[in-house]
């Protein structure tokens, strides 16, 4: 009831303001009728994907079986037309952006829990999965301009990965190193 709630507000609040980028934060638990809300006001749901993954084990006591299916329901919100921002909510999680896509590409934690996927029916793509991180979530912040992509004038923040992450199999994501990270085109971390 509480996104139910939210969404009320902001779209009683925001009417006709263009280009607002009003968000709901951890937008993870959304009955079927207010996704296509969220689309149409353009409230941006932003989520973390391995609050998805470790609090699968505890949801059946919290909320019932019945209601599992509107947990992180990152492919119906992608499908309906909405960028979802992703984030690590670190130090609550642990903060690795690898789990983080994992999570959203398998919707496993990363010990590979549950082995066919926690709802698996809102898996996304690893293109998907990717664009929380970059794209939708500097979009997110009004920043598409200069950051979420590597090109000329953007602010060159990256990391370099030890694999393809959005080729390899599976199980190779979690094995995934960085090998360095560059902000404002400094390099911060190296394990080159």
């Amino acid at each position: 009831r509480g996104n139910k709630r939210v969404l009320d507000v902001y779209t009683d609040t925001i009417k006709d303001v263009k280009n607002h980028r009003w968000r709901i934060e951890h937008a993870q638990m959304v009955c079927d009728e207010d996704i296509p809300r969220f689309a149409k006001a353009e409230i941006i749901p932003s989520m973390q994907p391995s609050h998805c993954t470790s609090d699968m084990r505890w949801m059946d006591s919290r909320i019932g079986e019945s209601r599992f299916h509107r947990i992180s329901r990152w492919k119906s919100f992608i499908d309906e037309g909405c960028q979802i921002p992703g984030g690590s909510d670190c130090p609550i999680e642990e903060g690795n952006p690898i789990f983080e896509y994992y999570a959203a590409v398998t919707r496993q934690n990363h010990d590979r829990f549950p082995e066919k996927g926690w709802e698996s029916q809102e898996c996304i793509s690893r293109q998907d999965a990717l664009k929380m991180f970059t794209t939708w979530a500097a979009y997110g912040e009004f920043a598409e301009h200069r950051r979420g992509k590597i090109r000329p004038g953007f602010d060159a923040d990256l990391t370099i990965l030890s694999a393809d992450i959005t080729s390899c199999l599976p199980d190779e994501i979690l094995k995934t190193e960085i090998l360095g990270t560059m902000v404002a085109g400094k390099m911060v971390y190296t394990n080159l």
